[in-house]
């Protein structure tokens, strides 16, 4: 049976032909391309020529008058939506989440926030995931793990995440940076890993943590432009005293940047799109992807993916004014994906354009159009029966590009980019340009951060690239272009690269068999439970056994995926199997999918 999917643009007029494959996830899309016609030809126009009279004397021969120059026609650039994505805190304790994200919101959050504020015609949107978002509350009520350690009360594993976040100093500004506060605080920052590597040399007292948690607020403070008395950068130590109040100073920044992002959400100039908690990659916690294949591991645990997302829908939409759309981590897409998401309302679901140009869609001039334009329109996707789920794609390489672009240019380049690409989508017929960019990309590794953003701001406030959310686009031009049958894929690759190795299937076949142990969709009913389970589902874990580091750091990371899995056991009431998914040489080395 086939199934026609139109995928054009108006101006495109292109249709392709979709043959659904047998596998679970639906149909493979193969392109056909329409057909043609010779175009017509007609004769060569005659040269008039001047024929001399008999009797008058010889002229010069009569000449044509010049055709005027047309006029260009202008084009319309196509109107931009720029998604900062704020990456999800690397960090299994909630108190640890809210204090990456107490320390880094003056900066980034307050950047966005000041550059709406000074460009009100500017549009911008948020993914931020929901365990950020809960911790931004608590940091703003002062209640983070940077509390707990100046009081001296957090250890372990816990404290030894902080010292990971503290220990990420952001780029200063050479005035800032040469202040006594700044300078040890660096100083701290570099003797961290050392400290957490077990080298007596670096070993951290308890005036050292008091003072790496205060100074760490006092200079993020001071960075992101907060006021700040000078005589606290003027200082090299901290008693606990001056610690606890640089922390609620910082706390008074947190929650300044909060009703500032209800504010703006709420007017809706700053659009929160839902990101899952610990950004899951969804498709492989629902069906495998649709795969089958030696490392493919059935997790059953569609309950899990569609609980996340509805946790994250209710925390964006807390924020909000109208129905939040949903991110999906790191573009990954599969029709059960899709199905999910329209069965749980969510208002429109952002995926990467690497969906379809990683799909088999064929090999046609018509069909490579189709997938390089994917971003430029929204669409209708029918996944399951009842109303079809509207979809966005942002543009893969253009977001990539932009997110790393050097620290050395202007801080006008991102806004110039931008103009450029949203022309260049203008020509092509494109309605929507779509653009991730990551909060933490290489392009904030300069003092001046503030200024990039509030410079791209101004470009989106002008005519050269007309600004706007996803939400506010969908509304206004509902999708006209209707499409089925993608096949599964993700931004950093195929869904392979998350599940394609046998220490990756280990990995999640252990999490199947605890969930399985714990209840199956029972274990969500119980708090507990479902926090490990949540915990475990995150898509970092499954990067561990091949990531580029240490083995003292991989051990590490296995050993507190390994605590997760033996937690659900226990909290079933049962015992965790000795040997939990343990790591072995790969068969065949460097041949993981990197796209």
């Amino acid at each position: 049976m086939q199934v026609v999917i139109d995928f054009t643009a108006r101006a495109l007029s292109v249709l392709l032909a979709v043959v659904p494959s047998p596998t679970p996830q639906g149909g493979a899309p193969i392109a056909t391309p329409p057909p043609t016609t010779a175009p017509a030809t007609s004769a060569p126009a005659s040269t008039p020529t001047a024929v001399p009279a008999r009797t008058a004397p010889p002229t010069a021969a009569a000449t044509l008058a010049p055709s005027p120059t047309p006029v260009p026609t202008a084009v319309r650039p196509a109107a931009v939506a720029i998604v900062w994505h704020m990456p999800a805190a690397p960090s299994s304790d909630q108190s640890v989440r809210a204090a990456a994200i107490a320390l880094s919101a003056p900066d980034t959050l307050g950047a966005i926030e000041r550059a709406l504020h000074a460009h009100p015609r500017a549009r911008f949107s948020l993914t931020i995931d929901a365990s950020a978002l809960a911790g931004l509350q608590s940091a703003a009520e002062g209640d983070s793990a940077l509390q707990t350690l100046v009081a001296g009360h957090l250890v372990g594993g816990a404290r030894a995440d902080l010292m990971r976040v503290l220990a990420q100093v952001p780029v200063l500004d050479a005035s800032l940076a040469m202040t006594p506060a700044a300078r040890r605080y660096r100083s701290l920052a570099a003797a961290a890993p050392l400290a957490l590597a077990g080298q007596r040399s670096a070993t951290f007292t308890s005036s050292d943590y008091v003072e790496f948690a205060g100074l760490g607020a006092l200079v993020r403070l001071a960075a992101a432009g907060e006021p700040s008395s000078a005589s606290d950068l003027s200082k090299n130590a901290l008693t606990g005293e001056q610690a606890a109040a640089a922390l609620t100073q910082l706390a008074a920044a947190d929650r300044k940047a909060l009703d500032e992002l209800k504010q703006l959400a709420q007017a809706g100039q700053l659009e929160i799109i839902a990101d899952p908690a610990n950004e899951p990659i969804l498709p492989l916690l629902i069906d495998g992807g649709g795969k089958t294949g030696a490392n493919i591991v059935m997790v059953n645990a569609a309950a899990d993916a569609a609980m996340l997302s509805d946790q994250a829908l209710h925390a964006a939409t807390a924020l909000q004014t109208n129905a939040a759309g949903l991110y999906s981590p790191h573009g990954a897409y599969d029709d059960a994906t899709a199905t999910m998401l329209e069965q749980h309302h969510a208002a429109f679901a952002l995926f990467s354009d690497r969906v379809l140009r990683s799909s088999p869609i064929g090999g046609s001039r018509a069909a490579v159009i189709a997938a390089d334009t994917a971003a430029f329109h929204s669409y209708a996707i029918h996944a399951a029966a009842g109303p079809a789920l509207a979809s966005l794609f942002w543009s893969q390489d253009d977001g990539a590009a932009i997110s790393v672009l050097p620290p050395g240019l202007s801080a006008n380049a991102m806004g110039d980019r931008v103009t450029e690409l949203a022309r260049a989508a203008g020509a092509r017929g494109g309605e929507i340009l779509v653009l991730r960019i990551e909060a933490e990309g290489l392009w904030n590794r300069r003092a001046d951060r503030a200024r990039v953003v509030d410079a791209l701001a101004a470009a989106l406030a002008s005519d050269r690239a007309p600004s706007t959310t996803i939400a506010q686009f969908v509304h206004a031009h509902p999708p006209t272009i209707s499409s089925y049958g993608f096949a599964p894929a993700a931004d950093a690759g195929n869904l392979s690269y998350w599940m394609g190795t046998l220490n990756q299937a280990r990995m999640w076949t252990a999490l199947g068999d605890a969930r399985q142990a714990a209840g199956g969709d029972a274990a969500l009913q119980r708090e507990t439970t479902r926090a490990a389970l949540f915990e475990a589902e995150a898509s970092r874990w499954y990067l561990t056994p091949d990531m580029i580091a240490p083995q003292s750091e991989v051990d590490r990371l296995m050993g507190q995926f390994r605590a997760l899995i033996a937690h659900i056991y226990q909290d079933a009431g049962k015992q965790a199997p000795s040997g939990i998914a343990p790591l072995t040489p790969e068969p065949t080395p460097g041949a993981r999918p990197h796209q």
